[in-house]
């Protein structure tokens, strides 16, 4: 089957965060505060890394939002992370 052709455009956006300001809830200016720390909180926790290891520490990461907008006032926003390490 073909896909429905669609008239879409993406807006991509990375903003980087700073994963010690967003533990303390010091981020202002989140509007998804509480989704972002439950994906930090996720991310350390796969990796075996405890908020003591980020105290002190500037861990940035990578936040892509993704909009996808379709016709018809529908759009679609995807939200994910990518962690860059700690420097």
């Amino acid at each position: 089957k073909a896909f429905p052709s669609f008239s879409y455009k993406w807006e991509i956006k990375k903003i980087e965060l700073d994963l010690a300001k967003m533990l303390s809830g010091e981020s202002e200016g989140e509007e998804d505060a509480e989704h972002s720390k439950a994906q930090i909180s996720k991310y350390l926790k796969e990796r075996a890394l405890s908020r003591e290891t980020v105290t002190g520490a500037v861990f940035k990461m990578l936040k892509y939002e993704v909009t996808v907008f379709y016709g018809n006032n529908k759009n679609y926003h995807l939200v994910f992370y990518r962690g860059l390490g700690v420097f």
